[in-house]
């Protein structure tokens, strides 16, 4: 039945399945970033600023939690997986060990602390339902790693988008009964507990039999780790990437620029969207032998997308955020400018980037993105400096720019080695 259903790494993944799942992906990215939005809107409008306020304060700490005990696993199983789908179940229980005891140490740890670390009564109250989401989170993720690398994204689109539309349900009928921030929290755990499940039954009904046996091994739990290091420092450079710009403009200038910075950025990280979901179904399919093919004809597609999102951003600034947040926000155009002409060279490196990691260059991909937090951060802090927010944006421009030639270099250096054609 897997065998049928899904193509596996001794056969040619038709690039017609990869545009379809690539759609997929882009449904799933889209429609779940408008409904986390509405959700935002719905807390912000029917409880105010300051309980919106704690939603995003829990929300970051469920984001810090995930980020360390994921430790770039999830990636790496995604690419093993791709390469050898008969070891699926063994990787699987792996990945899902390593995490959930990473998890379960670092749960205990904030646990002990939250008293200190929380803002106020509310959000300590919160905690449980905190370490519960970033638990499913991490299950979850793992079951997604699976689905992906055999290219079959059907499942993870539906538990997505059906999850928070019905989260976004049981928030509003919540909310006229009478209900407060916690009981919103508690119905995205039990949303996310109700993931897991959904996709652990599809996994076991469609993928479990054909995975291998389904065991527990101490060694490859070890080097999972190990081989995950490159994965985890990504993440952490991406992160400190995405939130650098945000912290400068917010301890060097004011919280109104701060504000025009953050609907900007809004935008130019929803522009990723749609690439974003294309990488997702790239990603393992330049790990099977024939990766260099695929690479090949994404990039006229990457290219195409790229400019198209660039010119879009760049033309309609103003408009964009004048319609979106209102007039007070029309002057921020000129920072949408330049990160609008940031994504092209982060576009294009998230493409040579993605076979890197997938064709295992990952040494070599994870200290091109610690040069770019490190640049981000040496230019950033000057241009905040004189020209507040944009210059914010500068930074992110100049990090993507000063590590696309080497990225290209290495490409090609790869290219010119012998690898099998295409059929």
């Amino acid at each position: 039945m897997y065998r049928k259903l899904i193509p596996t790494d001794g056969e040619r993944l038709s690039f017609r399945l990869l545009t379809k799942n690539s759609l997929l992906l882009i449904v799933s990215n889209i429609g779940g970033a408008a409904l986390s939005f509405g959700i935002s809107i719905l807390i912000g409008r029917g409880l105010g600023k300051l309980e919106l306020g704690n939603w995003t304060f829990l929300f970051t700490w469920v984001a810090i939690i995930s980020l360390m005990c994921e430790f770039g696993i999830n990636s790496l199983l995604t690419r093993d997986v791709s390469r050898t789908s008969e070891e699926a179940n063994r990787l699987l229980v792996a990945s899902l060990s390593v995490q959930i005891f990473f998890a379960g140490i670092l749960g205990m740890v904030i646990w002990f602390f939250f008293p200190l670390l929380s803002i106020n009564s509310e959000t300590f109250s919160a905690m449980p339902a905190v370490v519960t989401i970033s638990f499913a989170g991490i299950v979850y993720g793992s079951f997604t790693a699976i689905f992906r690398s055999v290219q079959w994204v059907a499942p993870i689109v539906l538990s997505n988008i059906l999850g928070l539309v019905v989260q976004l349900a049981l928030s509003i009928f919540a909310l006229r009964l009478g209900g407060g921030l916690l009981h919103l929290i508690w119905i995205a755990a039990l949303i996310d507990i109700a993931q897991v499940i959904s996709i652990g039954i599809f996994w076991w009904l469609k993928l479990s039999r054909s995975g291998g046996e389904l065991r527990f091994s101490i060694d490859t739990s070890m080097v999972m780790v190990k081989h995950a290091i490159p994965f985890a420092l990504a993440g952490i450079f991406a992160a400190i990437q995405m939130r650098s710009a945000t912290m400068m403009v917010g301890y060097l200038r004011d919280t109104a620029e701060l504000g025009l910075f953050g609907a900007a950025s809004r935008w130019s990280e929803s522009a990723k969207l749609i690439p974003n979901g294309i990488f997702g179904v790239l990603y393992p399919a330049f790990a099977t032998k024939y990766g260099m093919g695929y690479y090949k004809r994404s990039v006229p597609i990457i290219n195409v997308l790229a400019v198209g999102l660039v010119f879009t951003l760049c033309l309609f600034s103003g408009p964009i955020l004048y319609f979106s947040y209102g007039a007070e926000y029309e002057q921020g155009s000129s920072i949408l400018f330049w990160l609008g002409i940031g994504l092209l060279p982060s576009l294009l490196n998230g493409n040579m980037q993605s076979y890197l990691y997938a064709a295992g260059e990952e040494k070599y991909a994870t200290k091109m993105r610690g040069l770019v937090a490190c640049i981000q951060i040496l230019t950033g802090l000057p241009l905040v400096y004189f020209y507040g927010a944009v210059g914010a944006a500068l930074s992110l421009l100049f990090g993507e720019i000063a590590i696309w030639l080497p990225l290209r270099k290495r490409m090609r250096k790869i290219m010119n080695k012998p690898v099998e054609r295409m059929e």
